[in-house]
């Protein structure tokens, strides 16, 4: 936390305060405590709250690493639960995705045309995230935990029966994410080349035969998402100030008095 902001050792007296009654639970000790590896490995983690996805292209709304994660894991468990698929590889499929960044808290995110631009430069980045990870994230969680971090963080879209785990549908959610975190900002207006090109890329991998998206339906998804009008609206209900040409949101027109808004998601007729 950032001391010189008012309030905020009050904030995180209150934090603490809240944590500290769920100190019977094993682990939670560790996390108080602020030199312990375990509190240490999930600051690591908690910088990926600070990196944005798709840094170099205006967007909205922003999302990070930490969030992106979080939405891939969710689509996961939801697939999962839905699929009535063991215990063990909910866990696998789980905890996989929510983990699937963690080399770039330390690294950094690299993007894609960087990487797919120089022959050998994914391979040489990917021992680089191995080395940095083992030297700077492994050594902080418990030994028992740390074959299923290194299984969970290096190799996250691989397929296997021991431990259970479906790759395939993890790189099927997080081409998703990818996929809405583009398309929603187009929706609102907020677009780019890269934005628009994403997307279609991303949505050609999601679709095509035999590819990754079978693993989560991800065609109907997508439709649905198509169908799906994404609107700002004024307190009162109504639309707010004017379209931008070649979107189908509404933005407040410039000169216009700004009313508070909310987003509003609704399928076109």
């Amino acid at each position: 936390m950032n001391r010189s902001v008012y309030g905020i050792e009050t904030t995180r007296r209150e934090i603490d305060e809240q944590i500290s009654q769920h100190e019977d639970l094993k682990g939670v000790p560790q996390l108080m405590d602020r030199e312990s590896g375990l509190h240490k490995f999930a600051d690591v983690v908690g910088q990926l709250r600070f990196q944005q996805r798709w840094a170099r292209s205006p967007r909205i709304p922003r999302t990070t690493v930490l969030g992106h994660s979080l939405m891939v894991a969710d689509t996961v468990y939801l697939n999962d639960r839905d699929r009535g698929v063991s215990g063990r590889q909910v866990y696998g499929d789980f905890y996989t995705a929510l983990f699937h960044d963690l080399p770039e808290a330390l690294t950094r995110d690299v993007i894609t045309p960087v990487k797919t631009s120089v022959s050998g430069l994914p391979a040489l980045l990917e021992d680089i995230e191995h080395e940095m990870v083992e030297s700077g994230i492994i050594p902080l969680v418990p030994e028992g935990w740390r074959d299923d971090l290194r299984y969970m963080a290096y190799d996250p879209f691989s397929d296997s029966d021991k431990p259970a785990r479906n790759g395939s549908q993890i790189k099927a959610a997080d081409l998703l994410a990818a996929w809405m975190e583009a398309h929603i900002s187009i929706r609102y207006g907020v677009s780019s080349k890269s934005l628009r090109d994403g997307k279609v890329d991303i949505g050609r991998k999601l679709t095509e035969s035999g590819g990754y998206g079978e693993a989560i339906e991800a065609f109907e998804i997508l439709a649905d998402f198509e169908k799906m009008e994404i609107r700002l609206r004024s307190s009162h209900g109504a639309s707010a100030g004017c379209a931008w040409p070649g979107a189908s949101s509404s933005l407040p027109c410039r000169g216009t008095p700004r009313r508070p808004i909310a987003r509003s998601w609704s399928r076109s007729a």
